[in-house]
């Protein structure tokens, strides 16, 4: 049989060499992280560059360290005896630097993983059409076609870390910049939890019209502030509807008078449109009906390399029991829920998503752990569950609405209940203190 020919253009391999050295800069700022997915690499066959540059890498550490070991390797990148920057060594390799988060190496090492697979599809293709040529055996050729096929398939690899290593990994997360934490905007909240991390999944559930569609806008509102981008599944309300709520969030405004600016072409409301553009230009909105937990995360690798050509920040979700699935409603409800914390975590992106509570429930009834309804796996699935519900009866003449939001699982702290107002008019909330 002839010897094949992988074609791929220079530009592929431009940015397969540039992903590479993105790599290894990423390895010499946080080498505990680059070791702790490392597996992840375990389906790129074409390392060669990573190779060559670690080697020269190593020689220059060598030049000052002529018995250097590879746990001396690993402790000098660790920081044990560092005696140069980053940039230095770096530059000393002839390596351009760069600043990679451990979420933008995730991408990375995808990317890889898919243009391995495009080079073995491309790979297979040519071997299966000269097979097809020149072969005159049928079973030949389909034993061969299968083998090419599994060979195509992802595996999984074994990762196994000691204490040693995942107390590195969680001292190169926590010098990361803090912009890695989602925050909600509300101070209490954000102190008990510390942040929400990438990968995890936070449900808020409370009873019909309390507020929580409302309470997940203001959210994204708040959230907007980072500069990163926020996707917003609205699979309840309409665009029309999650506008209107976006303009009287961001202007103050109730709903009656975001309809009487918009209906007239004017100054102000130019004005108005540019400044909500400007603060939500990062804010993505999604009403398509009927989702299903697979179409979500098509959805997010979609906007991501497509739309907003970034990592997303947060997710929202409006609201569980809306998402399709198989079986009936109670394991819908739970196999969504553990699914969107499959998604989080291979995304690695935080996601905030409603539920509904229990038919005994009423708007002023505090909620507990136990509160969720059509399934108690919701509770066991996030990492932590709010709940929202009524104060006390709202003065008549008053435009506040007293709420309260019950911290009711905490993976990083106390549990506890914080006050909040929400203006009837505008849909705003905020913490009280009292």
């Amino acid at each position: 049989m002839k010897t094949k020919t992988i074609k791929v253009s220079n530009n592929f391999i431009t940015e397969i060499i540039e992903i590479e050295r993105k790599i290894i800069s990423f390895l010499i700022r946080y080498p505990n992280l680059f070791f702790k997915h490392l597996g992840k690499l375990s389906e790129y066959e074409f390392c060669d560059k990573i190779a060559e540059e670690l080697f020269t890498v190593f020689s220059i550490l060598k030049k000052e360290h002529n018995e250097i070991t590879l746990q001396g390797l690993m402790d000098y990148l660790s920081g044990s005896v560092y005696e140069k920057s980053v940039n230095e060594i770096l530059s000393a390799a002839k390596l351009p630097t760069y600043e990679i988060t451990e979420s933008e190496f995730l991408i990375l090492i995808e990317k890889l993983n898919i243009y391995s697979n495009k080079m073995k599809l491309i790979s297979f293709l040519d071997e299966s059409k000269e097979l097809l040529n020149n072969s005159i055996d049928p079973e030949e050729v389909k034993i061969k076609l299968l083998e090419n096929l599994t060979t195509i398939k992802k595996n999984k690899s074994f990762v196994v870390q000691n204490v040693k290593e995942i107390l590195n990994s969680y001292k190169d997360f926590v010098r990361q910049p803090d912009e890695q934490r989602a925050r909600t905007g509300f101070r209490k909240v954000d102190e008990a939890i510390r942040g929400i991390l990438p990968g995890e999944t936070v449900c808020i559930i409370g009873k019909t019209s309390i507020g929580k569609s409302a309470l997940l806008q203001n959210i994204g509102h708040n959230f907007s502030s980072s500069g990163l981008p926020i996707l917003f599944f609205s699979l309840e309300l309409p665009d029309i509807s999650v506008a209107e709520r976006i303009i009287q969030i961001e202007t103050g405004c109730d709903g009656y008078s975001a309809e009487n600016l918009f209906r007239n072409d004017s100054e102000t409301l130019q004005h108005s449109a540019d400044l909500i553009y400007t603060t939500l230009s990062n804010f993505y909105v999604i009403t398509e009906s009927g989702l299903t937990t697979e179409r979500i995360e098509a959805y997010i690798n979609f906007v991501e390399k497509y739309i907003c050509k970034q990592k997303i920040g947060l997710i929202l979700i409006d609201y569980l029991g809306l998402l399709s699935g198989k079986g009936e409603l109670y394991e819908q409800v739970s196999m969504n829920a553990k699914q969107l914390k499959e998604i989080a975590k291979r995304v690695n992106v935080p996601i905030i998503f409603l539920s509904q509570t229990t038919k005994q429930a009423d708007v002023f009834s505090e909620l507990n752990i136990n509160s969720t309804r059509d399934s108690g796996v919701v509770a066991e699935s996030v990492d932590f569950l709010f709940g929202i519900w009524k104060k006390k009866e709202e003065q008549a003449d008053s435009n506040e609405i007293p709420l309260v939001i019950g911290l009711l699982k905490n993976r990083r702290g106390h549990l506890g209940k914080i006050n909040i107002e929400m203006n009837r008019r505008n849909l705003r909330m905020k913490e009280i203190n009292e």
